[in-house]
């Protein structure tokens, strides 16, 4: 598969990945064809790009962590906590927890894989796809920190909700206090979850808000979920821009004065930098797409070759390194 620019949509393509509405429906299935007017119906609710399918790689399998059944399942939940948040009515804490230890249950059971897509996200939708994506980010982090799992069940509610208060703020600069505010109303949440909420945009270095934390004051937690959040933000930004994954992990890998270096570390190995299906280019100019990206090892992809079709397994040649993406990005019109 490959993600495409919705401009480059044509009947000649197939849907590789679901494509959902800002109502989590969905509006396109794995294996659909293309007609022009389901892209313009894509183009009505904000979507600017699509997995499609690629002959080049053939079939390969769905590699995400965590299922779409989950996925859907959970930002349904999410954008409901959000609108009673906004009215005043009581959060369903229990629903939220069943739904972030099912996001944590999927990430177990496939250890073995990395994040390597980028979400198709509707306009209306992107606050909630946001937070599981962000849970998602920081659990997969807490896991790899060795965390014991009450640990990490409490970074993965602690991350979904992190934005909640968006849902009553007035001002957004005010979100994380209204956050940790209303979770605190909740005693099944841990304090250390909710803290993550007020926390998850202060820096270490003291350049952060809503307080200007320094240094050790600034929670394991919330520094899991900030980089989680910058992460998503640089990748699946709301106005529809973005940037490539390996770029963004180079502006994750800077923020060593903002964050502590084993967090720093401990996020970046769990995100492909060339996601399967990326076109790349070798340091001895050969050009070919990403078609498997070992556990651990993220910057020694398996390419295959466009001009003979060869596989070339860059752990077995020391010598060569990508150099280069060559790829189309969706941005916003």
């Amino acid at each position: 598969m490959k993600l495409i620019p919705l401009f480059e949509l044509s009947e000649v393509h197939k849907i590789a990945r679901p494509i959902y509405a800002p109502d989590q429906s969905i509006l396109l299935n794995r294996g659909a064809s293309v007609k022009l007017a389901y892209k313009n119906r894509l183009e009505s609710f904000g979507i600017l790009s699509v997995y499609v399918e690629d002959e080049f790689l053939g079939t390969i399998e769905d590699i995400d962590p965590v299922s779409d059944v989950v996925r859907q399942g959970a930002a349904r939940i999410v954008q409901k906590a959000f609108d009673l948040a906004e009215n005043r009515r009581p959060l369903n804490i229990d629903e939220l927890i069943r739904v972030a230890n099912q996001i944590t249950d999927d990430l177990i059971a496939n250890r073995g894989c990395m994040v390597q897509f980028t979400d198709v996200r509707a306009t209306g939708s992107y606050r909630y796809s946001h937070s599981v994506n962000v849970c998602i980010l920081a659990t997969l982090t807490a896991l790899g920190l060795d965390y014991d799992m009450l640990r990490v069940k409490q970074i993965a509610i602690g991350s979904l909700l992190h934005d909640i208060g968006y849902a009553t703020a007035k001002n957004p600069l005010d979100h994380p206090m209204e956050g940790f505010n209303l979770l605190r109303r909740y005693p099944i949440i841990h304090t250390l979850s909710a803290s993550i909420a007020v926390q998850h945009h202060e820096r270490i270095d003291g350049a952060g808000f809503p307080r200007n934390l320094k240094g050790d004051a600034v929670h394991e937690y919330a520094q899991i979920c900030a980089l989680a959040n910058l992460y998503d933000h640089l990748t699946n930004e709301e106005d529809g821009t973005r940037i490539l994954p390996h770029y963004a992990l180079e502006k994750i890998m800077s923020e060593y004065t903002a964050y502590d270096q084993k967090i720093i570390t401990a996020f970046v190995r769990n995100i492909a930098p060339y996601p399967v299906g990326t076109s790349v280019r070798l340091n001895n100019g050969q050009e070919g797409k990403v078609i498997a990206v070992p556990k651990g090892l993220p910057l020694r992809p398996v390419v295959k070759l466009f001009d003979t079709a060869e596989l070339v397994h860059l752990l077995d040649h020391s010598t060569l390194f990508v150099t280069e993406v060559i790829e189309k990005v969706a941005v916003a019109k």
